[in-house]
């Protein structure tokens, strides 16, 4: 029988679906983290040396002051490691000082899910301040009864925006803060979340 002279077709291997982002090159050093952190990673994460590369890289873009490179970098770190208090805390604080209050509210409530943990409740009262529902920052305050310079200053101000000055005026003094400018929504200082992700 006569062979064709037709060039034989090669088998192409199958592709495989991707499950998230690429991860850091071989060799390629991890960014510093915390001992915990690397920890939390392993536990809740099936790639967990991606988790620590896109996490490590998220905090440090956010403690430097790129806002939304973080949240670009802890939205790739979501993807492998969904269930990180972490991860979920930096992408929220992140959002948050952009702006996205919507993404940053739903982002701080799993991190507050996820660890019980009040230190993030000023900014969620803030968040539904910045979403236009001053008086449910109010209630979340108080339900939560936080306290401390920041909640006084979120409840302030959604006092101002719910159209009760006098009553702004008796959270901060209240707070000792009597004079203080209440800034508008999205004001809370970013570089406390590095070092307490850095030390839990």
């Amino acid at each position: 029988m006569r062979e064709s002279n037709a060039p034989r077709r090669t088998e192409k291997p199958p592709r495989t679906a991707r499950t998230g982002p690429a991860g850091p090159a071989e060799g390629v050093e991890m960014p510093p983290l915390a001992k915990a952190i690397v920890e939390e990673l392993v536990l809740v994460s099936a790639r967990p040396l991606d988790a620590r590369w896109f996490t490590g890289r998220a905090l440090a873009a956010l403690e430097s002051g790129d806002a939304a490179g973080a949240l670009e970098l802890a939205t790739q770190a979501k993807q492998v490691a969904n269930r990180s208090p972490t991860i979920r805390e930096i992408r929220g604080v992140a959002a948050y000082t952009v702006g996205d209050f919507k993404d940053a509210l739903s982002e701080l409530q799993a991190f507050r899910r996820l660890t019980n943990s009040a230190v993030q409740d000023p900014r969620i009262a803030d968040c539904y301040r910045g979403l236009g529902r001053p008086l449910r920052a109010v209630e979340f305050l108080q339900k939560h009864d936080a306290k401390g310079p920041a909640a006084a200053l979120v409840r302030a101000g959604a006092l101002v925006d719910a159209g009760d000055a006098s009553g702004a005026e008796a959270a901060l003094r209240l707070a000792r803060l009597a004079g203080v400018e209440i800034p508008s929504s999205g004001f809370l200082p970013v570089g406390r979340l590095g070092t307490a992700a850095r030390s839990r």
